[in-house]
């Protein structure tokens, strides 16, 4: 093979990966979604078989791959932010990043509920993020006084 087929192929492909959107990307990267070939219509000038790249439709176990794929990549996220927030040394500071983070109520509760942090279904964000607040740093800061006395 040639390098100018070399190179279309590879245009080819780089065009498709730039149309991609970021939940697109991160899946292809993340090995959830995959590149495939697929046998294109013939073109009656080169009389030449071409392949295209596609996207085809998803089973029902690739969709369960991909939201399997996207939790982890959540859970991820819960479980940095929740390293975060114990690595602060002032009840200020969590309370700051936590109202800043742009986390939703329903991911505020899973990081409570990792932290082992009960919340009462009805809460609201203010309550969460207090409740997160105290049972981290709170309580890194009670231990802190109990040690030195």
């Amino acid at each position: 093979m040639e390098k100018s087929d070399i190179l279309k192929v590879n245009k080819l492909v780089f065009e498709y990966v730039l149309n991609l959107d970021d939940l697109q990307l991160k899946q292809l990267l993340d090995g959830v979604k995959v590149l495939t070939l697929k046998d294109g219509q013939v073109d009656k000038n080169n009389l030449v078989d071409k392949k295209k790249l596609v996207k085809e439709p998803r089973t029902n176990k690739e969709k369960a791959k991909d939201n399997k794929a996207e939790k982890s990549s959540e859970s991820n996220i819960l479980g940095e932010a929740l390293i975060k927030l114990n690595s602060f040394l002032t009840k200020e500071e969590a309370l700051d990043y936590l109202k800043n983070s742009g986390l939703k109520v329903k991911e505020l509760k899973a990081i409570a509920k990792q932290a082992e942090i009960f919340v009462k279904s009805k809460s609201k964000k203010d309550e969460i993020i207090d409740k997160l607040v105290e049972g981290t740093v709170g309580v890194k800061i009670k231990m802190k006084i109990l040690r030195e006395g």
